[in-house]
């Protein structure tokens, strides 16, 4: 997924019916590279998401229909634009599972 910063408080929250949710164990980036929502894209150079609040806090408040355990990211350096991915490997499809 991708975000703009179009002059408030920046932020990404989300989650899936499966339990998964937005946190640091997402990567995020600033460059638009091609391919870069495919599956098999290699995003290990990317780092990992900046946790930029807690579900619920201000400015934004809760959000009604996202899981409580999902936190608001970004990348570093606070740029106007990111791209943002979860890589989908055994781990996170257990724990999606549960």
């Amino acid at each position: 997924m991708s975000g703009v910063d179009r002059g408030g408080k920046f932020g990404i929250l989300g989650s899936l019916s499966t339990g998964m949710v937005t946190n640091a164990s997402w990567k995020c980036d600033t460059a638009k590279y091609p391919g870069w929502k495919l599956p098999d894209f290699d995003d290990s150079n990317w780092p990992a998401a900046v946790e930029v609040a807690e579900h619920g806090v201000g400015p934004w408040g809760k959000r009604s229909g996202i899981a409580s355990t999902a936190k608001w990211i970004w990348t570093a350096g606070n740029p106007d634009i990111v791209y943002c991915r979860l890589r989908l490997q055994s781990e996170n499809l257990a724990t999606a599972s549960r």
